[in-house]
This record gives structure tokens, C-alpha cells and sequence, in this order.
């Protein structure tokens, strides 16, 4: 319980402080501190990759989903069986019974204890089971192709077109939910880690703080680590040390205690490292991470989310990580959401975009359009510059902004352009050597 009554008599007889929900809730607000403006609430754009993060942590509309199919394929099944057995041919009783028995096999999967099936959803029976049943429904479908013509009566009551449209929606539903249930969404609600891979200022910081977040107030434990507060070293002790707990405190036994917090609160245990790649991770992470994650494979109820950029991915050693072990989701920013979240950001902020029909792609990345708003902000300005279109206009615009924010925090000379001579340096040197990137020696003596 997270009476302080309870915790505190914890402390009192074991020594240990116990992960209530406020102690969970403690930890998340000294790490959004940490994370700066890299998470604003009130600037929470709903992304659809958030809906897979939601199917991860098991949100009760998961198995209001389960119900649902069981309803729409039960009804389905039932009514083309019937619709089978009203055109009384000679074979109908036995094409009925065929698709009543795999439809109610699906139904009964659908419709038993999960329990039973262990911390796993049995997507494969399902699958398996509704591919059993599509078979039977195509065949019926056939078959009533093959039947002949009714005797002449109103066209909609011809039972053998009936039958038809009948079998026609069933097999309309059985592909949906194939489809459904080999979805990525699916695949990471039986997922025990995930890695959440994207380019820089796609969005990924912030969408782990709000996954957490929205844990924590739904009741369930999750605590969020940064990456960038790793040094080279074993992890275990720097997140003891992080979240204060007893220096002989063993991973499995917190990750033991966490599962307890799972289970008491109904819900998953979330623990989630932000940004692998910052300061030391290649140091840290690429010889250490699977056996990390091979810690928490006994505690089923205790899950792994870890977020990278995209070009450190390969540096992380994750070979030995099969899909079994390690989902990894890549985040694409609003570009997946087409203009709707960029325009829905803007409206937040309180800017208007230009009159243009669409969006420039470049504002589907979530730092960039952040940093352009905060320019505008910061000028006292609403609204995008007209005619902003074109790589060369809109990064223009967005090296400028970011020029004089880090003037800013800096405390440079705004009359120096020291930030714009920097970037116009590192690119020359970019373009010199005709390569993406450049050794720290011409580095050190290009840029004047």
C-alpha cells in the first residue's frame, strides 16, 4: 500500500524502503527534471505508435479487444452456419456442421482463461485456429457458388445468396483478425523487452515518459533511467545508486520486488532506459546488455524497454537478440501520422502554419518543428514564415533558430554569429571531405 503507515513500518522491520506508488512516482519526477524539455506534457502529441506501447504495457481495452473478436466471430460463424443449413440441400447439414465446429473451436480459445496460457497471449492457437477456420469458410463458400438457382422469389430471399453474403462476412472478419493478430502491436503485447530505435529529435525520450507516466497514474510500477547518466561499468549498481536502494540489493531481488508490484497492482512492471547511445553506451551496453536482459526472463511480470538511435543500433550487439527476446519498434515521429500531428503540435503552440497545402516534410521530425516554434516564441512571432518551402528556405529558418537558442544558453556574443560560423565551418569540412562525417584532427584545426 502506499500509506505511509505501511512503508514505513517496512523501513522499520526489514531495512528496505518499499515500492509503493509513490516511490515509483518520486523516481519518474527527479528523471523528468533530468529530461528538460525533451518531455512537456502539455505538449503530448497521441502517436499510433503510442497505441503499441499501450498493447505492451496490457491496458484493460486489450482484452475489451479479445471480447470484441469473440463476439464478431461467434455471431458471424453462427449466423453463415444457419444461413448454410436454410438452403436445404442434400450437403448443407454437413457444410454447417464443419463451420460451426471450427468456428466454435476459435470462439472457446477466444473465450478461455488466459491464465491458463501462462504470461503469454496465445496468439499462435489463435492464428492457427482462425486459419483452420478460414479453410473451411472459403470451401463453404465454394460450395454455395455450386448451388443451383432457387425457384423464382424476391431476389434478397434467394437462400442460396444468402448463404453467399453470409459466409462472405465471416471470412471478411477471419481475415481482419489474421491480420490483426500478426501485428506488431501483438507481437509487443507478448513482448518481455522492446527496443524503440529512430533517428535524433524523433520523439523518442518523450514518448517513454509518457508511456511511464500514464503507467503510474493507471496504478502501475515503471521507472525511467537515462542513458546519458551511465558511465563505463556493470548497470546494476549505477540504477541502485539512481534509485537509492540498499548497496547489497541484488538485481534479480529488485526485479523479484518489482514483480511483487506488478502483481499487486494487476499490471505490467515496466523498467525503461532512455537513449543507450549517450555518453558512454557503446562502452556500457553492447558486452552487457544481454545478459541484463537475461535477468529478466524469470520475473514474467517485469518487462524491458529500451530506446536507441537508429545509427548506433548496429554498434549495440544485438545478435545474439533474436525477435523472441528483443522486439525492436522504430519510431518515425508525426511522419506516420501524416499532417494531422504536426498541425495538431503547432495548434498547441499556438502557431499558425503557413497556407500551404502541405506540410514541408522536414516538420515530421518532432525536435525540428520544436525548435523552429521556440524560435518564434522567442521572437514574439505566431506564424511560420510564408513561402517556406524547399530544404534550402526551411533549414535556413532552422539553423537560424537553433543559432540563437544556443546563444542563448550559452551566453555568446548574439553580434559574433559564432553558432552560424561554427555550423558553416563543420559543413565546408563536411563538404571537403566528401563524407558524412570528419576525423577529430582536420575537426580541431577547420573551424575558425
Amino acid at each position: 500500500r502506499g500509506d505511509p503507515t505501511y512503508s514505513g513500518r517496512v523501513l522499520y522491520w526489514f531495512g528496505v524502503e518499499a515500492l509503493t506508488p509513490t516511490w515509483f512516482r518520486e523516481q519518474f519526477d527527479k528523471t523528468q527534471v533530468s529530461l528538460g524539455n525533451r518531455y512537456i506534457p502539455e505538449n503530448n502529441v497521441e502517436l499510433a505508435i503510442r497505441e503499441e506501447f499501450l498493447a505492451f504495457v496490457r491496458y484493460p481495452q486489450l482484452q475489451a479487444e479479445i471480447d470484441d473478436w469473440f463476439r464478431r466471430v461467434s455471431e458471424k460463424g453462427r449466423t453463415a452456419a444457419a444461413a448454410i443449413r436454410a438452403t436445404q440441400v442434400p450437403e448443407a447439414r454437413t457444410q454447417a456442421e464443419a463451420m460451426a465446429g471450427v468456428v466454435d473451436s476459435l470462439a472457446a480459445l477466444l473465450n478461455a482463461d488466459l491464465a491458463a496460457f501462462g504470461p503469454r497471449y496465445p496468439t499462435d492457437a489463435w492464428s492457427s485456429s482462425a486459419a483452420a477456420c478460414l479453410d473451411v469458410a472459403l470451401e463453404a463458400l465454394r460450395w454455395c457458388f455450386s448451388l443451383p438457382q432457387s425457384s423464382p422469389q424476391p431476389f434478397t430471399d434467394k437462400p442460396e445468396l444468402q448463404a453467399r453474403h453470409h459466409v462472405h462476412e465471416l471470412i471478411v472478419v477471419l481475415q481482419a483478425f489474421r491480420e490483426e493478430f500478426s501485428s506488431t502491436r501483438w507481437r509487443m503485447a507478448n513482448a518481455n523487452a522492446v527496443l524503440l530505435k529512430g533517428p535524433a529529435g524523433i520523439g523518442k525520450s518523450h514518448l517513454l515518459a509518457d508511456v511511464v507516466s500514464q503507467h503510474l497514474e493507471r496504478g502501475g510500477p515503471a521507472v525511467l533511467l537515462l542513458g546519458g547518466a551511465f558511465v563505463d561499468g556493470e548497470p546494476w549498481p549505477q540504477i541502485r545508486e539512481w534509485l537509492g536502494r540498499p548497496a547489497t540489493e541484488a538485481l534479480r531481488h529488485f526485479l523479484g520486488a518489482l514483480d511483487a508490484a506488478a502483481q499487486a497492482a494487476e499490471a505490467r512492471a515496466l523498467v525503461c532506459i532512455d537513449a543507450l547511445n549517450e555518453r558512454h553506451g557503446l562502452d556500457v551496453w553492447p558486452e552487457r546488455l544481454p545478459a541484463f536482459l537475461q535477468e529478466f526472463r524469470a520475473f514474467p511480470r517485469v518487462c524491458a524497454v529500451l530506446s536507441c538511435r537508429s545509427t548506433y543500433v548496429p554498434h549495440m550487439s544485438l545478435d545474439t537478440l533474436g525477435s523472441d527476446k528483443l522486439v525492436q519498434v522504430e519510431h518515425k515521429g508525426f511522419v506516420g501520422d501524416g499532417e494531422d500531428a504536426a498541425s495538431t503540435y503547432l495548434d498547441m503552440r499556438g502557431i499558425v502554419r503557413p497556407g500551404a497545402p502541405n506540410m514541408v516534410p522536414e516538420f515530421h521530425n518532432p525536435l525540428f518543428l520544436k525548435t523552429c516554434c521556440d524560435a518564434l516564441d522567442a521572437a514574439g512571432e505566431t506564424e511560420l514564415p510564408k513561402g517556406l518551402r524547399g530544404v534550402t528556405s526551411v533549414f535556413g529558418f532552422y539553423n537560424d533558430a537553433l543559432a540563437k537558442s544556443m546563444s542563448r544558453r550559452m551566453k555568446l556574443d548574439p553580434n559574433q554569429d559564432i553558432i552560424e560560423r561554427a555550423i558553416s565551418g563543420f559543413a565546408q569540412l563536411l563538404i571537403d571531405a566528401r563524407d558524412g562525417y570528419c576525423v577529430r584532427k582536420a575537426l580541431e584545426g577547420g573551424i575558425g
